[in-house]
């Protein structure tokens, strides 16, 4: 049995990780170098997200939750801005409302 955390690290957070990534490179211009230094990742790191290397799992299922998709534009939004608190307060709240609409398993 998994615990919900185990699937939000292994499933959840690629695919978040590489919508954002994506955002920002796409709505802000940024580079893949620029996107690491903001997500607090490697370049290689982003260079897989978006490659589809990683998070792949639920990649279409975060991208295309509209749900999510506000919360998510507002994480890119933070991110770029550099307020990591504030980012911090979105990505709980990402968190909650996927564990809310069933993406995250409370149980397996």
């Amino acid at each position: 049995m998994k615990a919900p955390c185990e699937y939000i690290v292994k499933y959840f957070l690629p695919a978040l990780r590489a919508v954002v990534a994506e955002g920002l490179i796409e709505c802000y211009g940024l580079s893949e170098t620029e996107v690491a230094k903001v997500m607090g990742l490697s370049q290689p790191a982003v260079s897989y997200y978006r490659k589809a290397k990683r998070g792949t799992k639920m990649y279409r299922i975060v991208k295309e939750n509209r749900e999510l998709h506000p919360l998510i534009a507002k994480l890119t939004e933070v991110l770029y801005s550099g307020d990591k608190e504030g980012a911090r307060r979105v990505l709980k709240e990402i968190c909650c409302l996927a564990r809310d609409i069933g993406l995250i398993p409370l149980r397996e």
